[in-house]
């Protein structure tokens, strides 16, 4: 008797380069949370105000620069996107591979996950591309001396 596994998608992971780790202390410092120098480097330091701020932000505390806290911070909006073909990807191996050992309805929930790992991975890098341009850009004046187009 031959024992059939079900699979499901691994989630995928976020290149973190030095320029995301010194954006994220350079936020931390902001915050108020002590990073250390921002110097693009993972240190134990950069880690313990991580943990921090994941906990007063009532997020799962990894002290990882993970794409829930990438969020938040409003830093590497474009890499949180970009994981999202690689989980639409996986899932429709993990549905593959259900289907081949007669599992179709392991088949759906992987497609399914893999679908919604992406949409969650667009939806976190919007609103982390959003909340990082509301910083970047200086608020339009208005002049209330000039009448209004007609």
């Amino acid at each position: 008797m031959a024992i059939l596994i079900e699979v499901q998608p691994a989630p995928g992971k976020i290149r973190i380069t030095p320029d995301v780790v010194r954006a994220s202390q350079q936020k931390l410092t902001e915050e108020g949370y002590k990073p250390g120098t921002p110097d693009g480097k993972m240190g134990p330091v950069t880690r313990a105000a991580i943990r921090k701020y994941q906990e007063h932000e009532g997020l799962k505390v990894t002290a990882t620069l993970d794409e829930s806290t990438l969020s938040h911070l409003g830093i590497g909006g474009g890499k949180i996107v970009a994981t999202a073909p690689g989980d639409i990807g996986r899932g429709a191996k993990a549905a593959a591979h259900n289907v081949k050992e007669g599992h179709p309805i392991a088949a759906g929930k992987a497609m399914g996950q893999g679908f919604g790992r992406a949409g969650k991975a667009v939806g976190e890098g919007t609103k982390s591309g959003v909340k990082g341009a509301k910083h970047k850009v200086a608020p339009k004046k208005s002049d209330e001396s000039t009448p209004p187009p007609r």
